[in-house]
């Protein structure tokens, strides 16, 4: 192991500017904004722009450069770094510091060294509704310091070693969003054409309804309770439950009993991620759920596949209401138009989607796989560079 030095010994940070969203303009100086550090980059995706007369103060001090390292501080993007390897300058906004180093291989060699604390500094940050990061504690991080030859070695050996990483991570990723566009471009297909009459959701359903808006006391046993969070991509999470006692049950069950094939969509937070109810069990529902229960010309999976294709998605985002969050109301919902087939019909087409998605599933899942191996691979190479392994004295 290499001497250690706290990460203020070895570097200076440059503070953000408020900028005032109010004076944000579509072209001129780019604004560095949290949303725009993702995947160790800076992405221009919504980037905003300021001009430099509508402020007073010099500027100059809050310029990121080419190279130049720099870390989120909250929100979504909570402790993610990214190095300016674009050509742009860009200026710091509210909650993202820009670190000075005396030297660009320290500050390389600190940039592979803070990836690898991102976890281990958020388990110790301070929730409230958003994770966050004190100012200490990212100056205290302890930096595992060789001489700068050595810094030097680690950076050449690790960038070699990324760089033939990152290509297959990339590649692995396009993969995997191929895989989502051929599925999206074969439920459009099926649910367009053919001979089939279109009907509101309302009339092809017994039941559209939510869950209990009662705040639940929750047990250790007793009868299962589901909100959204147990809303996974087309099956219900069974693992991850909470149990409410018997009294509760039979308040709740006045409302609605769900049962197998139902559907049921979490309408907030997570909208857009519906489920098949696909066992026989007794439970609950929390309002966060909307259940719908097709009526029996209408086969549930047939339903399901629907109401995932990008037609299905269409209508509910015209539908989408906004407060804190997106939400889909339930008279939203009953209006949206659903291709009806005869019951044969329905049939073969669930027979065909389900061979298509389970060849498609088995390769995301061999895809995923393969991605989930390649960031270990990056973790275990940092590790064995900070450890003293990976280049010797």
């Amino acid at each position: 192991m290499y001497p250690t030095k706290k990460l203020w010994e070895i570097c200076k940070f440059q503070n953000w500017f408020a900028f005032k969203s109010e004076l944000f303009k579509s072209e001129w100086l780019p604004i560095l904004r949290i949303s725009n550090i993702q995947d160790n980059n800076i992405s221009y995706e919504k980037l905003v722009f300021f001009d430099k007369n509508d402020y007073e103060k010099d500027l100059s001090n809050y310029i990121v450069s080419k190279w130049d390292l720099v870390i989120a501080m909250s929100w979504a993007t909570t402790w993610k770094l990214a190095i300016n390897n674009t050509n742009d300058d860009f200026y710091l906004n509210q909650r993202v510091w820009k670190f000075i180093f005396d030297n660009d291989i320290t500050k390389r060699y600190t940039h592979f060294l803070l990836s690898t604390k991102i976890q281990e500094n958020l388990n110790q940050s301070v929730w409230s509704a958003i994770p966050n990061l004190s100012t200490e504690q990212i100056k205290n991080i302890e930096i595992p310091l060789p001489p700068l030859p050595i810094q030097k070695l680690i950076v050449q050996k690790l960038d070699s070693s990324f760089e033939k990483i990152d290509q297959s991570i990339e590649l692995t990723r396009k993969n995997l969003q191929n895989i989502e566009e051929l599925n999206k471009s074969v439920l459009e297909k099926i649910f367009s054409e053919g001979e089939y009459e279109v009907k509101k959701m309302n009339d092809i359903c017994e039941k559209i309804t939510d869950g209990t808006h009662q705040t639940p006391t929750y047990f250790s046993d007793g009868v299962i309770f589901l909100s959204s969070k147990n809303v996974t991509s087309w099956f219900i999470d069974w693992k991850n439950i909470k149990y409410i006692d018997e009294k509760q049950h039979i308040e709740m069950s006045k409302r609605i009993t769900p049962k197998k094939w139902d559907i049921l969509l979490a309408k907030n937070w997570t909208t857009w991620v519906w489920a098949i109810v696909d066992r026989n069990e007794i439970f609950d529902i929390y309002v966060s759920l909307a259940l719908l229960r097709p009526k029996e010309f209408i086969i549930s999976k047939f339903l399901l596949y629907f109401i995932n294709s990008p037609i299905a998605k269409r209508q509910f985002n015209s539908r989408l209401k906004w407060v804190w969050v997106p939400n889909l109301h339930l008279k939203e919902i009953k209006e949206v138009g659903v291709p009806i087939f005869d019951i044969k019909k329905q049939k073969e087409i669930v027979a065909y989607l389900d061979d298509i998605f389970a060849k498609n599933k088995a390769l995301k899942e061999s895809y995923e796989k393969k991605l989930k191996d390649l960031e270990e691979m990056k973790q275990t190479l940092l590790k064995e560079a900070f450890e003293g392994r990976l280049v010797k004295e």
